[in-house]
């Protein structure tokens, strides 16, 4: 089942509308680093700059699911192909931290980092986001008075289930539980 509207090419329903978001993630990031090299807190254009960063990272990090899934919905992409949109942004910037953290963590250690907490937080909220983003891109497509057309698809509310089980499970108790847990086992395997 494709999204809304006449189906276009690959490129269009399935690498541009992530790649969007990452171009922007990707501007963000060097607009905050340019920002915070110019010494914060002495001048203006450090704090824009900095504030200016840091607000495109947060929308498109948290949030890009809701700029890249509508863009794949409206493009005719199928319900794979809108997922993958949906949470490409999120895994993208797990791999921006993965290759980060590469200098100091390798082999094992490299692949336990997916658990770390800012990265699990970042996938399951790409996947609740996702889940989100479909029902009100299908409760904006609906035609009226089609009974074909469901907003409220299964899979979108499992999506939204969850992501926010997981995202309860690791900021319950401000996140500290979580954070001891994955310390703990980090400990137990890697020293």
């Amino acid at each position: 089942m494709s999204g809304s509207g006449p189906r276009k090419g690959l490129l269009r329903r399935f690498i541009v509308p992530p790649a969007i978001v990452i171009g922007l993630m990707a501007v963000s990031i060097l607009v905050y680093d340019h920002g915070v090299s110019l010494v914060y807190g002495l001048s203006g254009t450090a704090r824009l700059l900095v504030d200016l960063g840091a607000a495109g990272m947060f929308m498109t990090v948290w949030m890009g699911a809701f700029i890249s899934h509508p863009l794949a919905f409206f493009a005719g992409a199928g319900v794979k192909e809108r997922v993958a949109a949906g949470i490409i942004p999120g895994c993208a910037w797990i791999g921006k931290m993965l290759f980060t953290t590469s200098c100091v963590y390798s082999g094992w250690e490299l692949a336990y980092f997916i658990f770390y907490p800012l990265a699990l937080n970042a996938f399951a909220v790409s996947v609740m986001n996702t889940g989100i983003s479909e029902i009100v891109c299908s409760l904006v497509a609906r035609r009226p008075f089609i009974p074909a057309t469901r907003a409220f698809k299964p899979w979108a509310i499992a999506m939204i289930v969850v992501g926010s089980a997981i995202l309860a499970l690791s900021l319950a108790g401000g996140g500290i539980h979580y954070f001891y847990l994955f310390v703990d086992i980090y400990t137990s395997l890697f020293t």
